[in-house]
C-alpha cells in the first residue's frame, strides 16, 4: 500500500471523530453561554454534513484510483489505477455507509437541532 493511500485513509477517522465530537460539544454548551446551546447544536449539523461530504469525496477518490489486486486484470498495468488489497476496498465500502449515516444525522441536526435540543435538554 502506498503512502498516498495511507494518508487518504488516515484522513477519514480524523474527520469522523470531528463530526461526532462537534454535536456533543455544542449540546452541552462548552465554551459559550448554555442559553444559546440549542442554536449552536443546530449549527453543528452543518459542520457534520461538511465533514461527511469531505469524507465521501476522499472515499470515492480512493475507490476510483485503486482497483483490487487480480492476476488476470489488465486494468492495473495501465498506470491509471493502482493495485490495492481487497480487504482495504471492503473497508472503504463499509466506511461509505458509515459516512452516509453521518451525513443523514448531520442533516437532521442541521434542520431540527434546536427543536431536538429544546425537547430533550
Amino acid at each position: 500500500m502506498n503512502t498516498k493511500l495511507k494518508k487518504d485513509i488516515a484522513l477519514i477517522p480524523t474527520l469522523m471523530a470531528l463530526s461526532l465530537m462537534l454535536p456533543v460539544i455544542t449540546w452541552h454548551g462548552i465554551g459559550y453561554s448554555s442559553a444559546d446551546a440549542a442554536g449552536w447544536f443546530q449549527r453543528s449539523g452543518s459542520l457534520v454534513v461538511l465533514c461527511s461530504a469531505i469524507m465521501e469525496y476522499v472515499l470515492f477518490k480512493i475507490t476510483w484510483a485503486y482497483t483490487p489486486v487480480c492476476g488476470t486484470s489488465k486494468q492495473t498495468t495501465h498506470g491509471r489505477r493502482l493495485p490495492v488489497s481487497p480487504t482495504y476496498l471492503r473497508l472503504i465500502e463499509s466506511l461509505k455507509y458509515v459516512t452516509a449515516a453521518i451525513a443523514i444525522s448531520g442533516t437532521v441536526i442541521w434542520g431540527y437541532g434546536d427543536l431536538i435540543h429544546l425537547a430533550l435538554y
